[in-house]
């Protein structure tokens, strides 16, 4: 119902500009977005159609999947004609969600995520390497970089002192997360789940445990260079599956616990090889 009631919101570009947008980006206005609402709405509409698409095709309800499919389609053609450029490899404004959202969601085609991938880094580079996102880009742009193997960037940008980082509330002696990155807004909660995606990121990636569903969980750990140890957990219908890493002088002691009745794939990222195993402990070794 709300598919088809949101699919009448459609402007003359078949986009949608109901919304909020990039929620308060860092120091900017709640107006003053990098990137247009208009690409932020109808990209996470059209994430919305992908997955009621899968569920309606699970539930039995071939007919709403189809709907939502078609919808999904119509969006990801009226997302490319209006905001990509071909000729840069880039969403149209040229920022940091914009660009990190079109390679999440899918907005580049699989051949072109490489180059537009490595616009991103551009574009964060040019910032000095400080997170310049309101809340849809900031749930996005640290998944982006680990998966094209800058996790090491990611950390950097999340615990760095400086502002604006989650760094540098912590340091700062903030116990709850605030509303959002903006300091010439005002701060309406102080203790808001906004952007609590960050903890889903630290273990996915440091830890290294990606819950793919139920029955099928893989481990890829981030070793990264600033810390000894990383350890997460999730509770599955099976059971607690568990991953913990720490560094034991020059090798890496990977501990996984997972339930028998659970697919348990290990990968390790480049550089990395497996020197031994002990029950539930692998020794991990960084090649020469």
């Amino acid at each position: 119902a709300y598919l088809q009631h949101i699919s009448k919101k459609r402007n003359e570009k078949g986009l949608l500009v109901d919304g909020l947008g990039d929620f308060f980006p860092v120091d900017k206005n709640s107006t003053d977005y990098d990137v247009s609402p208009e690409f932020t709405n109808s990209v996470m509409t059209y994430d919305m159609c992908r997955m009621a698409s899968e569920l309606f095709e699970v539930i039995g309800m071939k007919e709403d999947s189809e709907y939502a499919k078609q919808f999904a389609k119509e969006l990801h053609t009226a997302i490319r004609k209006e905001y990509f450029e071909a000729d840069t490899m880039t969403i149209k404004s040229r920022c940091q969600s914009a660009q990190a959202m079109g390679i999440y969601y899918d907005i580049f085609e699989e051949d072109e995520k490489p180059e537009a991938f490595k616009q991103l880094l551009n574009i964060i580079h040019s910032k000095e390497d400080k997170v310049d996102c309101g809340l849809l880009g900031m749930s996005v742009i640290f998944h982006v970089l680990s998966k094209y193997g800058e996790s090491e960037l990611a950390y950097q940008m999340i615990t760095r002192k400086e502002y604006p980082s989650y760094g540098w509330y912590a340091y700062n002696g903030y116990t709850t997360m605030p509303e959002h990155f903006n300091r010439i807004a005002k701060m309406e909660s102080w203790n808001h789940h906004f952007f609590g995606d960050v903890l889903q990121w630290f273990m996915r990636y440091p830890a290294g445990l990606q819950v793919d569903n139920y029955k099928s969980v893989k481990v890829k750990p981030s070793f990264l260079k600033d810390l000894e140890f990383a350890e997460a957990s999730h509770i599955l219908p099976a059971g607690e599956v568990r991953v913990a890493w720490k560094r034991s002088n020059e090798d890496i002691l990977l501990e996984i616990r997972c339930p028998k009745e659970v697919e348990c794939e290990i990968e390790l990222e480049e550089g990395y090889h497996i020197a031994g195993q002990q029950e539930t402990v692998w020794t991990v070794r960084r090649e020469k």
